[in-house]
């Protein structure tokens, strides 16, 4: 990802995001990423995969769009990690 982008990716953004999705910042380990930045947490002893893209990358429809279409690939038999829910019944979120 851009030097700019990940400037942005501050602990603020970090706490922002996880609150969204009703945990702390410190239950995120921080995996990697190219073009995005992918954390994992456990939630309801479940393992869960985050991404978080940047709106230089990608704009919030066509985020929607695709989890639209994993959503429907996962509901169908497909193969795919079952997007989930923010706490606000949202499968795209945006931050601060």
């Amino acid at each position: 990802m851009e030097k700019f982008v990940k400037e942005l990716l501050t602990d603020d953004v970090i706490k922002s995001v996880a609150s969204i999705y009703g945990l702390y910042s410190e239950e995120f380990t921080y995996i990697g990423g190219f073009e995005n930045y992918i954390y994992g947490f456990n939630k309801d002893e479940n393992a869960y995969i985050l991404r978080l893209s940047h709106s230089s990358h990608r704009n919030v429809d066509e985020l929607e769009a695709e989890m639209d279409f994993v959503f429907y690939l996962a509901k169908n038999g497909a193969n795919v990690s079952m997007p989930i829910y923010s706490i606000n019944q949202k499968l795209v979120e945006t931050a601060p």
